[in-house]
């Protein structure tokens, strides 16, 4: 194969690796990728459906001198065999190559040009080559959705259980405060009236927190289609915007892909960090930074709040929970905090969940786990 093709299923295979769960925009990817590299007039990927050698169009780019409805009779030609189909009409032609995988046809490719038709075999070459790739393309971003709905669902599960747990719990903490106000407002007993309201003020910021992330932050987390930089950084701006304490964010890599559970674990620890800030900290500033790389994602939390004495702390104020998560995802933690000198949360996670269990074992056995280098 010529280094030119060569290039092409490089530029693919990459394309393969960065791509999400939309098996469609990868298909798009591609077509985009052999029209900028090759001088196909014709260039069209099918994709299979339920029924025999039911295929629809994922993506195509084409002159206005070669049928749609002819390219799509060639590529059920080439599904029903499944094997290659050839054609020729003078200077025309055209070749269709099936994509297989464990027996199964996912789809064709249909290439096609009214140049020389010494160039159809070089073309078919590619096409079968390219055919392998996209059913790895294919099968990966098919177990990236199956992996999304699993996420999908623990999160759906764990929302669950925290409104249950927290949510609803405060709505109802909120109830008898403002009941009790109601109360006070009567007897006009106005210094013990304003006491009361001043506890009420962070409960209902911290719950209008919990709800406008349970509200606006799960869809764009899954999707994996925001960097994580917006994210956070909305996340952040959500922050200060219910807490009135500043939030500043610093990040390193935060547009390189990341795995939706490493997003999600992450995402959580964060949420988690700000809301004990919110709740115990009495800070007037937080800093948040974010290193994506080597592969790991690397999060420190610092506040400039009243911090707490470390023996005497409480698992009850989520610290538990945002070790176990990290945990859970093969990563390391730890929390320092001094009174009057403010808490750093540290967090670090592996982007690769192979790795995942090999240091959960790790930590069962009682190895120690050493902090990253460099992580400031």
């Amino acid at each position: 194969m010529a280094l030119h093709e060569q290039g092409t299923l490089f530029e693919v295979t990459l394309a393969i690796l960065s791509a999400a769960s939309d098996v469609d925009d990868l298909m798009r990817s591609v077509a985009r990728i052999i029209a900028a590299r090759h001088r196909f007039e014709h260039f069209a990927i099918y994709l299979a459906q339920s029924g025999d050698f039911d295929l629809r169009l994922a993506s195509v780019e084409s002159a206005d001198d070669f049928s749609q409805e002819a390219s799509m009779t060639m590529a059920k030609r080439a599904a029903a065999g499944p094997r290659s189909v050839s054609e020729h009409d003078g200077r025309l032609w055209r070749v269709a190559v099936p994509i297989e995988a464990d027996s199964a046809v996912l789809g064709v490719i249909v290439a096609g040009s009214a140049t020389s038709s010494t160039r159809a075999s070089r073309a078919l070459v590619l096409c079968k080559a390219l055919a392998a790739q996209l059913a790895l393309g294919v099968q990966n971003t098919d177990l990236r959705r199956q992996q999304l709905e699993v996420v999908a669902d623990q999160e759906r599960a764990r929302i669950a259980h925290e409104i249950h747990d927290g949510v609803a719990q405060s709505m109802y903490a909120l109830n008898l405060g403002l009941e009790n106000c109601a109360r006070l407002a009567q007897r006009e007993d106005f210094s013990r009236l304003s006491e009361s309201l001043s506890r009420l003020v962070p409960l209902s910021r911290q719950t209008l927190l919990e709800i406008r992330h349970y509200m606006y932050d799960l869809t764009p987390l899954l999707s994996a289609e925001d960097s994580f930089e917006d994210l956070v950084k909305k996340q952040a701006g959500e922050f200060e915007a219910i807490s009135l304490i500043s939030a500043h964010v610093k990040v390193r890599g935060g547009n390189q892909p990341i795995p939706v559970p490493v997003r999600a674990g992450i995402y959580r620890i964060l949420h988690e960090a700000l809301s004990n800030v919110l709740q115990h900290s009495a800070a007037s500033e937080v800093r948040i930074k974010l290193d994506v790389g080597c592969g790991n994602v690397r999060m420190s939390v610092n506040d400039n709040g009243v911090g707490f004495n470390m023996e005497e702390a409480k698992a009850g104020i989520g610290l538990d929970g945002m070790r176990r998560r990290a945990e859970e995802m093969g990563g390391t933690s730890s929390i320092t905090s001094t009174e009057g000198a403010g808490t750093d949360i540290r967090v670090s996670v592996p982007l690769e969940p192979g790795s995942w269990n090999y240091k959960r074992q790790r930590h069962q056995d009682g190895e120690p786990e050493s902090d990253p280098k460099g992580y400031q």
